[in-house]
């Protein structure tokens, strides 16, 4: 009798069990089902981010004090440059320069552009009251007005606070940290008109040639058209077995090593108006800044030599001072890589702001675009190359019988990798494979904006890379508690949205694409979908994505 009563109420107890856990997954699956329809977006971005790891800093606020007074104070802030040898000026400018102060259409256009989540400055306004409100509007057209005629910025507007972003887990260098300066919300809108007008007059006057420099320029599709145009060169010499060295440049701290008179020298060499460099001259004399996390912060300290970065001038500046570097090189272009087909067709630097890629026909040609590159650097006396993050990739044919051969191929074929042993400043480039690995092919690509770079123009490992991440997401949104719908809208807008890119930049082909469909299909019909309206989806969006890639490049060219 004991027996069959402890039997009776451990039935009892399990099936009190199993309602009490119904009853709290019904209530999970209702909270989260609310907290999606509250703000669809953050929930997809808390679903895809879980896994994200803590950037803050692990160093004090003494450390940051110290690191950041000495790396922007410039003891010879006064220097003047002069023009390096055999460097021709360039003609005067057909398009002017204007001189108008901001008009009323110009402000409220870059109000409008502006975001409504940008953080504000120290003031706290951000641009919603701006886009709200006339009046307000009005007061900064007025004040714009009288900064224009003075030349005279207010210091509010030079002011900011910095916040500090990770570039690597090391998170107690100081160095390993991007920093990112939030100024004043009013300082930002008018400034944004002087760029507007400062990229506009580089541009029309082909001051910057938009064919290389790419980057932080309206119109251009950066990223894309330079990824593209390096994989065709790859292409191009592998299939025709052609050799063909390329080197990825990288600067140490190149927003903050831009001494603020070689700013000033860039803007009159291209024939800025004297007004302008003004303007911009008394802008950079008032910089000071402050860190700011949310452990502590430090006091302020001068901006003696640098650019912010999150600056809305700062982009077309940085571009202005890098065109002296691109100009300079301009003269030995027929060092270039050439095309076989087309003919006539070459490609020697291409750059996307501080990222200057080389591609030579050969490694002495190679060097010696990197010493001309390292001169050019040296003449600034600030700016410097970071030999240890950049990187050199060479292809060409080797003859078994040749005695003269002093490079070394990666692959037992006669068309193969090598090390062009390329130097930068008196270090060593590194190669982009490792020759002491038993598969140097192996996880040896190299990210170049955006996509990643195989040194034999490959795609396998990059289909694997595409195909794991995007089970990954499906399988978090089918492990998420919202309804079949929600997943639906997680898939369409964010699964599948991170899939566009790889298909706009990698060369996938359309089997690929179908593989993806048929492996995802069932999944997303467990999920408790419309079975039809699930395969329609899933073929629209993934051809789509599919069809989107010799469009965009088709354009680029």
């Amino acid at each position: 009798m004991i027996s069959k009563e402890l039997l009776s109420l451990v039935r009892q107890h399990n099936k009190l069990r199993v309602e009490l856990n119904k009853k709290q997954q019904t209530k999970a699956r209702i909270a989260a089902e609310n907290t999606f329809r509250k703000n669809p977006h953050n929930f997809a971005s808390k679903l895809f981010d879980k896994v994200q790891k803590s950037d803050k800093p692990a160093f004090s606020a003494e450390i940051a004090q110290n690191y950041f007074e000495q790396t922007y104070r410039d003891e010879n802030r006064e220097h003047t440059y002069s023009p390096l040898p055999d460097f021709q000026r360039p003609d005067l400018p057909s398009y002017l320069f204007s001189l108008r102060c901001p008009t009323t259409l110009e402000m409220q256009k870059s109000i409008r552009k502006k975001r409504n989540g940008a953080k504000a400055g120290f003031n706290g306004i951000t641009y919603v009251p701006y886009k709200k409100c006339q009046a307000l509007i009005d007061f900064i057209i007025k004040l714009g007005r009288k900064i224009w005629k003075s030349k005279n910025i207010p210091i509010d507007w030079a002011q900011a606070y910095i916040i500090l972003l990770s570039k690597s887990k090391e998170l107690t260098v100081v160095s390993e940290f991007r920093p990112i300066a939030i100024a004043s919300t009013s300082g930002k809108i008018f400034f944004s008109v002087l760029s507007h007008r400062l990229q506009m007059y580089m541009i029309k006057n082909c001051f910057i040639s938009r064919n290389i420099q790419k980057g932080f320029l309206f119109g251009i599709s950066g990223c894309i058209e330079h990824t593209f145009a390096l994989f065709e060169a790859l292409r191009d010499a592998k299939q025709s077995y052609r050799q063909i060295v390329i080197t990825w440049l990288d600067l140490a701290n190149a927003y903050g090593s831009v001494r603020h008179n070689l700013i000033q020298f860039a803007l009159n060499w291209y024939h800025v108006l004297k007004d302008i460099q003004q303007l911009i001259f008394d802008y950079y004399e008032k910089l000071a800044a402050m860190i700011i996390t949310n452990e502590w912060s430090t006091g302020f300290f001068l901006f003696d030599i640098g650019l912010f970065q999150g600056c809305v001038l700062s982009t077309i500046l940085f571009n202005c001072v890098f065109q002296l570097l691109l100009d300079f090189l301009q003269p030995q272009k027929m060092l270039g890589y050439k095309f076989k087909n087309p003919s006539q067709v070459s490609t020697f630097t291409k750059a996307y702001a501080d990222d200057l890629t080389l591609l030579t026909c050969n490694a002495a040609d190679n060097q010696f675009a990197l010493n001309l590159t390292n001169f050019w650097l040296q003449w600034t006396q600030t700016m410097k190359a970071k030999p240890r993050k950049c990187v050199s990739l060479g292809l060409k044919v080797f003859h078994k019988d040749s005695q003269s051969e002093k490079f070394i191929p990666v692959k037992n074929t006669s068309y193969s990798p090598f090390n062009p042993n390329l130097t930068i400043d008196g270090q060593n480039i590194q190669f982009i494979l490792d020759p002491s690995q038993e598969d140097p092919f192996k996880a040896s690509h190299f990210k170049f904006l955006g996509r990643w770079i195989h040194p034999l123009a490959k795609e396998k490992d990059i289909k694997i890379k595409i195909r794991a991440s995007f089970t990954e997401k499906i399988s978090r949104i089918n492990e998420s508690l919202v309804n079949g719908y929600m997943k639906l809208w997680l898939y369409q807008f964010y699964a599948l949205a991170h899939l566009s890119w790889p298909f706009i930049v990698f060369e996938l082909d359309r089997t690929f694409a179908l593989d993806l469909q048929k492996e995802h299909n069932c999944q997303l019909k467990k999920m408790g979908m419309h079975w039809t309206l699930c395969r329609y989806w899933i073929a629209i969006s993934i051809k789509r994505a599919f069809w989107s890639w010799p469009y965009i490049h088709l354009r680029s060219l």
